[in-house]
């Protein structure tokens, strides 16, 4: 099916859903072969490139870098009649274009595909209202939530049970079970080795934001355990555990950090009702910093090409299943990298690097989560 091209102002008025829209990644990049292929494979091009006053035959490189910039940040929308199949096997490669291979067996599910329409396993958990005053600061306010009540297969129908938010044990498990429910191996903390917490953590639960991370400029996809365990070493060195709540391996492993239970230490002044979720690589380009780092892998990159970590289609999976099984027991309505929140830009903060920005921007659109607020 031919996609088209419209504003990102038409959306609306032309009924274009959520789950028609392609990612900015991939649509930069299919506008990008369109125009070098010269041939009718997106509709609405011309259209497209007359909106910038260009046209086919008069168009210089500098020109078509200008104009796609429009389409990655969302202006110009590439969008097809029908929703994505949220069963697809990635047969048209979405996911291979930023990333390594699926895993043998594993299920890839667009970026464009609603939490709602996903492969069914556990029940989405709902809050039901309570008869108290709604007031989030309120830690006492009752909302309950609906999970399965079983101790064999999380899988398997089974009388379900009301949790209520007074039970975190019990919702710290709900979040793991929902977490596994596509597949995607979760590793609790006793399981990949981590220390105790060296003193009182502070207890955090009105959660209604996700800070999303890179491990840094030094480290590339390698063991999650590994890395994990690195991380709390070096986070324990200024804080009382790892400031992370959940981290994923290239290989789509989560792992659990901090516990869910306690504040994080992941965004400077600013953790209070914010889950921090790291991805274990460096999503950084190579001009980010404008330190010795960034020359040296400046000049490494005129002599052996692009070197930037691309991000792998079983990693984006694993963290779209986490927001969703997040979403379902916390009202989050903020997703952002951890330079959008306040008062960081200042710190001469760049994670999550700009991959890893152009990823938050990618999950808001499908997520349809709000960016953070400017202070």
């Amino acid at each position: 099916m031919r996609m088209r091209l419209i504003r990102q102002q038409d959306r609306e008025r032309q009924g274009i859903g959520f789950n028609q829209i392609e990612s900015p990644f991939f649509a930069k990049s299919m506008v990008r072969q369109a125009l070098l292929s010269r041939r009718d494979e997106v509709l609405g091009l011309d259209d497209f490139l007359h909106a910038h006053g260009r046209s086919r035959g008069r168009l210089l490189y500098d020109d078509m870098q200008r104009i796609l910039t429009t389409v990655e940040n969302g202006d110009w929308l590439l969008v097809r009649s029908e929703p994505f199949s949220p069963l697809s096997e990635d047969s048209t490669g979405r996911y291979s274009r930023i990333g390594m291979r699926r895993r043998a067996g594993s299920q890839d599910y667009p970026l464009a595909v609603p939490a709602a329409q996903r492969k069914p396993s556990l029940p989405k958990a709902k809050p039901v209202a309570s008869s108290l005053p709604q007031e989030r600061s309120k830690m006492a306010q009752q909302f309950a939530f609906k999970a399965r009540a079983t101790e064999v297969n999380p899988y398997d129908p089974a009388t379900l049970t009301t949790i209520t938010v007074n039970d975190r044990a019990a919702i710290r498990e709900a979040i793991i079970r929902l977490a596994r429910k596509n597949g995607h191996e979760f590793v609790e903390r006793s399981s990949w080795g981590a220390h105790e917490a060296k003193g009182e953590m502070v207890d955090d639960w009105d959660y209604s934001m996700i800070a999303l991370h890179h491990a840094g400029r030094s480290v590339g996809c390698g063991f999650g355990a590994g890395q994990m365990l690195a991380i709390q070493s070096e986070h324990q060195a200024k804080f009382d555990d790892i400031g992370y709540h959940y981290g994923i391996d290239c290989m789509g492993k989560v792992f659990e950090g901090r516990d869910i239970r306690f504040k994080g230490s992941n965004v400077r002044n600013y953790n209070t009702g914010v889950i921090g979720i790291v991805l274990l690589e460096n999503l950084t380009t190579a001009e980010e910093g404008g330190d010795m780092v960034s020359i040296a892998r400046q000049a490494l990159e005129t002599m052996h090409g692009n070197m930037d970590q691309k991000i792998p289609a079983v990693q984006i999976d694993a963290l779209l299943n986490l927001i969703q099984a997040l979403t379902s027991v916390f009202r989050v309505t903020t997703l952002g990298g951890h330079r959008e929140f306040p008062m960081q830009a200042g710190e001469g903060k760049i994670c999550p690097g700009n991959i890893g920005m152009d990823l938050v921007r990618i999950l808001r659109i499908k997520t349809q989560l709000m960016q953070p607020p400017s202070s």
